[in-house]
């Protein structure tokens, strides 16, 4: 009946600890800036933070959509060197700093 009882204690502290039912801190240690991302590496676009309409609507037409595949190709100072799909592109390293993505 102890241990049922410490059982019961761990979960209802876990439970206050993530009262919205998030995903673990440890799930989400990987999700970093596109800014920080080193040259060579895919990562997935998880979510993009705080952006105006107009900015939101030039990343969706270059396809940088929550789940698309990005690949940084430069690591030189100045705008940032995208891939998207078959595309290439330059972001702002302000603008990556928003978007937020998992190394794939």
């Amino acid at each position: 009946m102890i241990m049922g009882i410490h059982a019961l204690q761990e979960h209802d502290s876990e439970a206050k600890a993530n009262p919205a039912g998030e995903a673990p801190a440890a799930m989400n240690r990987s999700t970093m800036p596109l800014a920080l991302l080193p040259p060579g590496q895919t990562a997935r676009v998880e979510r993009i933070l705080g952006t105006g309409q107009e900015i939101a609507r030039k990343l969706c037409a270059m396809g940088i959509v929550h789940g698309a595949q990005v690949t940084v190709l430069n690591a030189q100072p100045g705008p940032l060197m995208l891939r998207v799909c078959e595309g290439r592109y330059a972001i702002g390293r302000g603008m990556a700093q928003h978007i937020l993505v998992t190394p794939c």
